[in-house]
């Protein structure tokens, strides 16, 4: 069996890392952790050609796949149940899954992956922020609208889409929006992941060690939150005042949480 190492970057702020983690932990697979800096170093003090700039690397023996899509599609080959079995709704959540890692730019420079800080909720939203806030909204309020009786993620059962989808969620939460309806049940279903749990760990403790062994899935089934209620997807809008009080009944519950400051 191929030895397989995932070299993630800053676990509190690389969501690449996040979204590779998510996908080999939910195929269960048997991996190492290494640390991009020492692994990037070693590989260009040896030569090693066509090696990455940027995490996350996954080295099967002596192969290098980078980049999140790349890795989760890995872990799929491996475990087919990683995206949806039928083909139409596999290319699908390929395509949600594309557009959530490199599409919404501006939603992911303003609200930012940071599990070390929370933040005060945003006042009026940017033009491309509100642009991409709502459709990211939107593919969450279709999917669920389409699959939540078949589980509680995008698809009913977790795939490489609720992988990429999972630093925004966190992103959400910490930056405490006002979500209600379906899109906030789906966030608080990824925050409440087990494997997040442990990845915020990883976050807290850092990665001092080169190499860490990590166990492939375990009690996968019993830790999958259940099936939620269906109900209709309400768009968020930023623009609109809210009373503290109804927005206080609103807030997600941060992620990873460390220093609280103001924008």
């Amino acid at each position: 069996m191929a030895r397989l190492v995932l070299v993630v970057g800053p676990p509190a702020i690389c969501a690449g890392s996040l979204r590779a983690w998510l996908a080999l932990r939910r195929a269960g697979a048997s991996f190492e952790l290494a640390v991009w800096e020492s692994v990037a170093k070693t590989a260009k003090a040896a030569g090693a050609r066509a090696f990455p700039v940027r995490p996350p690397v996954l080295l099967v023996d002596e192969v290098t796949i980078w980049g999140a899509l790349a890795i989760g599609e890995f872990a799929a080959e491996q475990v087919r149940e990683l995206l949806p079995l039928d083909p139409i709704e596999r290319a699908i959540a390929r395509a949600i899954a594309h557009e959530f890692v490199n599409d919404l730019r501006d939603l992911e420079t303003f609200l930012p992956f940071d599990l070390n800080h929370v933040f005060d909720p945003p006042g009026k939203l940017l033009r491309g922020v509100e642009r991409d806030l709502a459709r990211f909204l939107e593919l969450v309020s279709v999917c669920r609208g389409r699959w939540s009786s078949a589980g509680p993620f995008l698809f009913g059962p977790f795939t490489l889409a609720d992988a990429a989808a999972a630093p925004i969620c966190c992103a959400l939460a910490n930056n405490r929006m006002p979500l209600v309806g379906e899109a906030r049940a789906y966030v608080e279903t990824i925050t409440n992941l087990p494997e997040l749990a442990q990845w915020v760990q990883l976050a807290q403790k850092g990665l001092e060690a080169e190499a860490v062994g990590e166990p492939g899935r375990a009690q996968a089934e019993e830790d999958e939150p259940g099936p939620r209620t269906a109900g209709a997807a309400s768009a968020l809008e930023p623009r609109e005042r809210r009373s503290d009080e109804a927005a206080s009944r609103s807030f997600l519950k941060p992620i990873g949480t460390g220093t609280r400051r103001r924008r």
